[in-house]
């Protein structure tokens, strides 16, 4: 279904590690696979109730990251 919306004008995902329990970041990452990802921007939130920290906030950041498979230097907008 997210492709489909990809493939017909949907070009923004706001996401949060809360929602689905979590879960919603792996979705979105294997939604972006295959090339989907060049087609869409993601803005995120992280889980303010554990950031106390830089370390906290690199910690968090790189968890989601790994969920949604993407790295660094290409996601584009966060939030705590």
């Amino acid at each position: 279904m997210m492709r489909y919306a990809f493939d017909h004008g949907v070009n923004y995902v706001d996401t949060a590690h809360g929602y689905h329990r979590g879960n919603s970041e792996v979705v979105i990452g294997k939604a972006l696979q295959d090339g989907y990802r060049s087609k869409v921007k993601i803005a995120t939130k992280l889980p303010c109730h554990v950031v106390n920290s830089t370390a906290d906030f690199d910690h968090c950041l790189d968890e989601q990251l790994k969920d949604y498979r993407l790295n660094k230097s290409i996601f584009i907008y966060c939030t705590i």
